[in-house]
């Protein structure tokens, strides 16, 4: 059983561990897209704000206490932030030879040509159960081509099969503004039928899956774009940003 010293010591291991994966935010690289830069500039004060409020964490009464503060810029989901959220890290790119990745910092670009694919595999530590989540949202913007073919999607793979959500407006999930970043919005919360289950040909809700797989353990969350053959002139490039999963 945890002491209190032991809950206090995991606590800060938290925030810091949130720190040290922000802190290129605080001094960028200088070899950023200027896009990428503009942004960084544009929400520094957002972020400086925050790490600092991770700073005040140890400052609860307890850890029992403790509110996280949920990460710039995204909407925090509409519960009680009473557990860190997991702000992933980029793990292996997921490509073949007519796709491409690009990583810049907490940005990813990826591209497919033909039957090309490119995605990334985000590293996820928490292994939590489907139904325990809370949040599961991120940003992203078609730049090349557009959304369709069934991509992008998240692939969320469990010990036996995998869980694709797909990105977009349903049922057809092939319109989004080209050029712009679209928000996700909070899935979890999500009442649209853009869930399926791989190899079932049919679309549940996000309800529908905790009902029916929420005690499964999330092993692990990839971001797929492989809709190349649907864009021939342009090859489809869709850029993911903000991952958080609570």
């Amino acid at each position: 059983m945890s002491t209190i010293d032991d809950q206090w010591t995991e606590v800060r291991n938290v925030a810091e561990l949130q720190l040290t994966q922000t802190d290129w935010l605080m001094n960028p690289p200088s070899d950023l897209p200027q896009n990428i830069a503009d942004q960084i500039a544009a929400e520094s004060d957002l972020w400086k704000d925050w790490r600092q409020a991770l700073r005040d964490v140890p400052d609860a009464p307890s850890p029992e206490e403790v509110m996280w503060p949920w990460p710039p810029p995204t909407t925090p989901p509409n519960v009680a932030v009473s557990n860190p959220p997991t702000f992933v890290r980029l793990s292996l790119p997921v490509i073949n030879t007519e796709g491409e990745v690009e990583h810049y910092g907490y940005c990813s670009e990826m591209t497919s040509q033909g039957q090309g694919y490119g995605g990334v595999q985000y590293g996820y530590e928490a292994r939590s159960l489907i139904e325990n989540l809370s949040a599961f949202q991120m940003e992203f913007k078609a730049v090349k081509g557009g959304i369709g073919g069934g991509s992008p999607r998240i692939a969320v793979g469990l010990d036996d099969q995998q869980v694709l959500i797909y990105l977009g407006d349903a049922p057809n999930f092939d319109t989004a503004p080209l050029g712009e970043w679209v928000k996700t919005g909070n899935l979890t919360l999500d009442e649209g039928k853009r869930i399926e289950l791989s190899g079932s040909n049919t679309y549940i809700t996000w309800a529908d899956l905790v009902a029916q797989l929420g005690g499964k353990v999330i092993e692990s969350v990839e971001v797929l774009v492989d809709g190349g053959w649907k864009f021939p002139d342009t090859g489809q490039q869709i850029m993911i940003r903000y991952v958080h999963i609570q």
